[in-house]
C-alpha cells in the first residue's frame, strides 16, 4: 500500500524485498496498526511529514523469512515486535542511555530535521506482504501470542515509557484526558497498578463505551460536563495525583485537573496551546513528556504482551485486509474505534 502524496494510498505490486546487507531481516508481516500520525499524514493538507512513494506503516510485527548472514539475534520462524524508531547504541546520546534521542535516528538526511527517520514515513513500511528491517529493530516474541496484538508492540511502550516516568503507586488517582488508543492503554495500566479512582475524558460514544467496558466507572464527555467540576467531585476537592493529556490540545486541561504536585504524562503530539501557568507553578504541578519509547519501555511492553493480561480483545476493536487499508485509516481517523489492526497475510 504506497503512500502517493496529497492523502493519497494506494495498493500497488512491488517485488518482494531482498537481503542486501549481514544486518537486514525479511518479514512476513502479521499486523500493522494505525496511528494517529498516519491519518495526519493523509490529512489535505498534511499534518505530519512522509515520503511520497515509501510503502505506508510503521507499527508492526511479523514472523522471520529470511536473515542476512551477520543476523544472531533472530532466525527464520521466529515471531518478532518491532522497535521502528530504536537507537543506534553507539553514538553518545544512546551512550548516555537517551535512545530516544539518537544521533543516527534523528540527525539522518533520509528525514526532515525534528523527525526519526520511521520505515512507513521515510522508507518503506509494512502495509505489505514482506518487509525488510535491521536485526537490531527487533524483539523475537513468544510463538504463542498473535500478531495482531503484537502489533500493539510499539504503542504500548510509548505509554510504558510515560508510565515509567509519572510512576503511578497504589491508591493514587489519575484522569486520562483522551480515549484513542495510547488513552486505552493508559488507562489500562493505571488500573492494573492499583489506583484507587481512574477518570476518563472522551468526546466519543463509541470510545467511552469501550472505556467503561475496561471496568472503569467514572468516564465523561466534556461537551457535556465540566472535566475539574467532576475531578474536584470525585477527589474530595484535591485533583488527581497523575493526568495523561493524550490529545494533542488539552494540556491547559491537564494543568487544571492535578492536584498539589501533581504529574502529568504528555503524550499528544502537541499543537499550538493558550494557558495559565500560574495556576500549574503555584501546584509545584510537573510535566513529563514522552518521545518515543526509548531504552528500558520496549522491553517492559514485550514483557506486558507475553503476560497476555492486557484486554487487548476489547482495546482493538477492528481488523482489516491489506486491501482496504484506506478503510482502516478512515475508521481511525473519525474517532469511533479503538486500535485498529491491518493484516496483510490474513490472521496469521
Amino acid at each position: 500500500m504506497i503512500f502517493k502524496g496529497n492523502g493519497v494510498l494506494e495498493m500497488e505490486e512491488r517485488p518482494v524485498p531482498e537481503i542486501t546487507s549481514p544486518g537486514d531481516v525479511i518479514l512476513k508481516v502479521g499486523g500493522v496498526g494505525v496511528c494517529g500520525s498516519d491519518v495526519s499524514i493523509l490529512a489535505v493538507p498534511p499534518r505530519h511529514p512522509a515520503h511520497p512513494g515509501v510503502i505506508f506503516g510503521h507499527e508492526f510485527a511479523g514472523i522471520v523469512a529470511e536473515v542476512g548472514s551477520g543476523v544472531t539475534n533472530v532466525k527464520p520462524g521466529d515471531h518478532v515486535c518491532v522497535d521502528q524508531n530504536p537507537g543506534c547504541g553507539v553514538c553518545d546520546m544512546c551512550r548516555k542511555g537517551y535512545f530516544n534521542a539518537c544521533r543516527v535516528l534523528f540527525n539522518n538526511p533520509g528525514a526532515p530535521k525534528g523527525f526519526p527517520r520511521t520505515p512507513g514515513q521515510f522508507w518503506d513500511g509494512a502495509m505489505a506482504k514482506y518487509v525488510k528491517v535491521p536485526s537490531y529493530f527487533l524483539y523475537p516474541l513468544r510463538k504463542d501470542i498473535p500478531m495482531w496484538k503484537a502489533a500493539s508492540f510499539e504503542p504500548l511502550g510509548v505509554v510504558m515509557n510515560g508510565i515509567n516516568k509519572v510512576k503511578p503507586l497504589v491508591g493514587e488517582t489519575a484522569c486520562v484526558i483522551g480515549a484513542g488508543p495510547i488513552g486505552l492503554f493508559a488507562a489500562t495500566l493505571f488500573k492494573m497498578s492499583g489506583l484507587s479512582k481512574i477518570i476518563v475524558s472522551e468526546t466519543s460514544p463509541e470510545r467511552r463505551d469501550l472505556v467503561r467496558k475496561l471496568g472503569i466507572e467514572t468516564v465523561v464527555n466534556p461537551l457535556e460536563e465540566d472535566l475539574n467540576e467532576v475531578v474536584q467531585r470525585e477527589t474530595n476537592g484535591i485533583g488527581v495525583d497523575i493526568a495523561v493529556e493524550a490529545v494533542g490540545n488539552q494540556l491547559p486541561t491537564a494543568c487544571q485537573v492535578i492536584g498539589f504536585r501533581g504529574r502529568i504524562m504528555n503524550v499528544g503530539i502537541p499543537r499550538q496551546i493558550t494557558w495559565e501557568p500560574l495556576d500549574f507553578a503555584s501546584k509545584e504541578g510537573q510535566i513529563y513528556t514522552v518521545w518515543l519509547m526509548g531504552q528500558k519501555a520496549p522491553s517492559d511492553a514485550l514483557r506486558m504482551l507475553e503476560t497476555d493480561r492486557l484486554p487487548l480483545e476489547t482495546i482493538v476493536t477492528h481488523k482489516f485486509p491489506l486491501e482496504k487499508a484506506r478503510e482502516a485509516v478512515d475508521m481511525a481517523a473519525h474517532g469511533k474505534a479503538g486500535k485498529v489492526i491491518i493484516q496483510p497475510n490474513g490472521d496469521i
